[in-house]
């Protein structure tokens, strides 16, 4: 089920590198919503609980290179797809 919900979600344009943070929360945001919550989504990238993963999709904490990367990898998803809109 989550192979197909991915392919409703194709970005195709990379961000400007001053609005790759707000395009990451908003992919992020996105899978939050495709994995049926933050609780799901952490638990599904590896993160012991979803506060991490609330607090990035808030902006209270920035969404870093290493993370981001580690999240494509963990869900499948192709190198510098959270990167695109």
């Amino acid at each position: 089920m989550i192979a197909n919900e991915q392919r409703r979600l194709v970005p195709t344009r990379r961000a400007a590198p001053e609005d790759i943070q707000l395009v990451r929360k908003l992919n992020l945001r996105a899978l939050v919503a495709l994995y049926g919550g933050p609780s799901r989504l952490a638990d599904r990238i590896g993160y012991g609980g979803p506060s991490f993963v609330c607090q990035m999709t808030s902006g209270k904490k920035a969404i870093t290179e290493k993370t981001i990367r580690k999240i494509e990898k963990e869900l499948g998803l192709p190198y510098g797809w959270m990167d695109l809109y």
